[in-house]
């Protein structure tokens, strides 16, 4: 659940450097989007993300994968949309928007 979360976003706010590139947190009953915000809250203020690649002279986002029943559809997208006002941080669901697309 969130205290799960919290405990992970303290492993990878650890360190100076990034210590994952995709994060997978599906299956987790117990999951809401107030952890959802706490996780997105702690990367967003950690300066090892996102992660810059020197190799495509460009950020390169943290995959995370969040399915669980508490944040299918609407409801996910509301917390997803509320965390990342409160954080200051920008989301990509995974679809096309237009010319936009994740990646």
């Amino acid at each position: 659940g969130n205290e799960g979360v919290r405990c992970v976003a303290k492993y990878l706010t650890s360190s100076g450097h990034p210590m994952a590139t995709e994060l997978h947190i599906s299956r987790n009953a117990r999951l809401t989007g107030e952890g959802i915000k706490w996780l997105l809250g702690c990367l967003a203020m950690h300066p090892a993300y996102p992660i810059w690649s020197s190799e495509t002279d460009r950020y390169v986002p943290l995959w995370i994968r969040a399915e669980s029943q508490k944040l299918k559809g609407d409801a996910g997208y509301q917390a997803l949309l509320s965390a990342c006002t409160s954080v200051g941080c920008s989301v990509c669901l995974g679809e096309s928007n237009g010319d936009i697309k994740c990646g």
